[in-house]
């Protein structure tokens, strides 16, 4: 299926802007709680990445931590990454009814810890097997990469959450970076066998000339800005087309500031974030477009997995 080509606003403008007056209220009048928006049977997994700047318990307020609940609950999986400690994802949590999160190991960010992690619906996605945070290796790469298995209906597939921070001549020049995502990506494809729905999320920037994912293909284009005040496509969402042919073409970027703060970016990445989430949207009725395989099973212990089991009708 071709492309489509998303800006600043997404392919379901009506229904995004339904979803922006919740955030708007969640924002700046503190609604205490915000539902998550269940798909009418439609069929579908709405799967995102987001970058959150620096997102820590200490780091956010509750109007602030509400603000990112309502967006995040658009979707029925985000990829997350700069996240700073399990506090802040129980506050997310407990404001997303039956939702779910897995956290990575840390990676070593100038002495503090930093995570990658997955929040679902726990209605709609099962996790599978055992989750891996896999070491980058060379020291150019800060930040480890994060895989877990999930499955939607007929769809299952492996999420590979990716945060592309990088140091020294790494920020200029990424190609260090890419090959180490595309051995890292291989050893993915080689363990899963038969079953290759793989996605790629994340902080990532491959540009469409990357050779190392020739043939693979993003859910935005890779012009469009998804850095607050830049004209920098840093996020995205990879898979290969040969095997992943659930993606329907509904994708995009919300623009949160443009909606929520126009003309003060400054405010923008303090109260959210200096990155836009990206989603995407895939098909979940069979068949699933490869043979049953067995997805990608790590023998390491198995991190917490946390549900809400918290009263919402009052603040936690």
């Amino acid at each position: 299926m071709k492309r489509k080509q998303y800006h600043a606003e997404t392919s379901n403008t009506a229904r995004l802007r339904r979803h922006a007056t919740w955030m708007l209220l969640a924002c700046f009048f503190s609604a205490p709680y915000i539902g998550a928006i269940a798909h009418a049977g439609d069929d579908t997994v709405r799967i995102a990445t987001w970058k959150i700047r620096n997102l820590s318990f200490e780091s956010r307020t509750d109007a602030q931590l509400d603000g990112i609940a309502g967006i995040i609950a658009q979707w029925d999986i985000v990829a997350l990454q700069e996240v700073r400690d399990r506090l802040v994802l129980d506050q997310l949590r407990s404001r997303l009814n039956g939702w779910r999160y897995i956290m990575s190991e840390p990676s070593d960010d100038a002495g503090q810890p930093v995570y990658t992690a997955f929040m679902w619906d726990g209605v709609l996605v099962q996790q599978q097997d055992t989750p891996r945070t896999l070491k980058a290796g060379d020291g150019t790469f800060e930040r480890d990469i994060f895989v877990v298995n999930f499955t939607c209906g007929a769809f299952d597939f492996t999420a590979i959450n990716t945060d592309c921070e990088t140091s020294g001549q790494e920020r200029a020049d990424n190609s260090t970076n890419m090959r180490t995502i595309r051995n890292l990506v291989s050893e993915v494809q080689s363990k899963n066998g038969e079953e290759q729905d793989i996605l790629l999320l994340g902080d990532i920037r491959i540009g469409d000339s990357n050779t190392l994912f020739s043939g693979w293909r993003s859910v935005i284009a890779t012009d469009v800005s998804t850095v607050v005040g830049t004209k920098v496509n840093s996020d995205n969402i990879w898979s290969d087309p040969v095997y992943t042919s659930e993606f329907n073409g509904d994708a995009g970027v919300v623009a949160f500031d443009a909606d929520w703060y126009p003309g003060d970016i400054l405010t923008a990445i303090a109260d959210i974030s200096s990155h836009r989430p990206v989603w995407a949207t895939f098909n979940t009725t069979p068949p699933d477009d490869d043979n049953e395989g067995y997805l990608y099973a790590i023998d390491v212990p198995r991190p917490e997995t946390t549900t809400s089991g918290a009263d919402h009708s009052a603040r936690p």
